[in-house]
């Protein structure tokens, strides 16, 4: 469930064992790096679980079926505006094409023959943001639950929106707001 390191997941060594879970922003390990730069791997381990294109629920799922394992000291979540768009999985089995994405209809053949289809679905700014807003507080309510029942520190770093603030739209307007909220 993570990416390649050099650590030994039987003997710590007496360090701290730091699991990054998130999307690209985790996977591409700037974030990590930097903060190894800073403090070292002395005392601490660095765990990179990111995965590209990830929401907060598949990242839960993948702890739960392997990064559990790692036992981690701290498990930090990279959290974006982003994580509360739908991400349609794409996979071929058995030759045929099969798209999920929780909550949504799709007709494979066009997903698979229409450009146009690809761009407009699901393209609407406010058609399901309640139901994604309560997935993903379930998912981090889930995650928080879960981490604090085996005394595990959990924190959530959340990323900022690149663009000045008069250039937002509504979507990231919201998604900030909801970003913001206690959980």
């Amino acid at each position: 469930g993570c990416l390649h390191n050099d650590y030994d997941v039987k003997d710590r060594k007496g360090r701290t064992r730091l699991l990054f879970v998130g999307d690209s922003a985790t996977h591409r390990g700037r974030i990590i790096e930097a903060l190894k730069a800073i403090y070292g791997d002395k005392k601490y381990e660095y765990w990179n679980a990111g995965v590209e294109s990830f929401n907060t629920l598949q990242e839960l799922v993948l702890y739960r079926r392997y990064n559990a394992a790692i036992e981690p000291d701290h498990v930090i979540l990279t959290f974006h505006n982003n994580d509360f768009l739908s991400t349609p999985l794409v996979f071929r089995e058995k030759g045929v094409l099969k798209v999920f994405v929780a909550g949504k209809h799709l007709n494979p053949w066009l997903f698979e023959h229409s450009y146009i289809y690809r761009w407009a679905w699901p393209r609407t700014e406010t058609g399901d943001r309640a139901d994604r807003a309560a997935e993903v507080l379930h998912s981090l309510e889930q995650f928080k639950a879960l981490l604090a029942e085996k005394k595990i520190r959990f924190s959530v770093l959340l990323l900022p929106i690149l663009k000045p603030l008069p250039e937002w739209g509504s979507t990231e307007l919201w998604s900030r707001k909801q970003s913001m909220a206690d959980f």
